[in-house]
């Protein structure tokens, strides 16, 4: 991986961005050569219309040689009315009725670089399909569909844990919960205040930069490679070298 200097305060995250009860999984390591891999499609009523969607997941391989990407989309009456781009490599798609109204929501799961996970919500709502929810983690994610309502679980690093790094000890759990028609935070089922992905991918950063020895020009030789959906636009948004 080429590097180039930073300062202790910015670091350049290279990032490559996202994904079916119907839980549709798909090939963990497919092929590089071919343009697209990892296809999976099934079928399910999104819009409360009655009628089923087709709902594809596949990874598109760039023909230069670039970051895969993975794609949803939803089609119908065959036509694509929904492309929603994700991580490198798509994981599942769940559609559930996560309210109880006949339309069922997408969950869609991508995976980047570093074992990062991103998740997001879809609903049907003013006649289009909208993300309701949207995170990702390198310390996991996990979505659950209980008895009480459903959780999703990200991830955060603890790095006042035991050995002080990310991976070297048990991540801090954002928790949140469905209620009504969107997730939201519970302070009661988490273990850790409110952080959030910006400052999740922050705290790395410093402590990344921190913890890792200089090279002879006095640039930091990162340990990790922090991946995500919105990890460089996010830390980008707070450099004064963005535009």
């Amino acid at each position: 991986m080429k590097t180039r200097p930073i300062n202790r305060r910015l670091l350049v995250v290279f990032i490559f961005l996202l994904v079916p009860m119907d839980i549709h999984a798909v090939d963990a390591d497919p092929a590089q050569t071919n343009l697209v891999d990892s296809e999976t499609e099934f079928h399910a009523d999104l819009d409360g219309d009655g009628k089923d969607e087709l709902i594809r997941s596949f990874r598109i391989n760039p023909p230069d040689g670039g970051f895969p990407r993975a794609f949803t989309v939803i089609e119908s009456n065959g036509n694509i009315v929904k492309k929603i781009i994700g991580d490198e490599r798509p994981d599942s798609v769940q559609a559930i009725d996560l309210d109880k109204n006949g339309k069922k929501e997408l969950i869609i799961l991508t995976a980047g670089g570093n074992h990062y996970t991103s998740i997001s919500v879809y609903q049907y709502k003013d006649a289009d399909y909208k993300a309701i929810f949207e995170e990702g983690s390198a310390s996991g994610v996990i979505f659950e569909e209980n008895a009480d309502a459903p959780l999703i679980k990200i991830g955060r690093g603890d790095w006042k844990g035991k050995g002080g790094w990310d991976y070297a000890s048990e991540p801090l759990w954002e928790v949140y919960k469905w209620i009504g028609e969107r997730f939201e935070y519970s302070r009661n089922l988490s273990n850790t205040p409110l952080i959030g992905e910006k400052q999740d991918i922050k705290n790395s950063v410093e402590n990344a930069l921190l913890k890792t020895p200089l090279s002879k020009e006095g640039v930091p030789m990162l340990g990790v490679w922090i991946a995500g959906a919105k990890a460089e636009t996010l830390l980008a948004s707070d450099s004064p070298q963005a535009n």
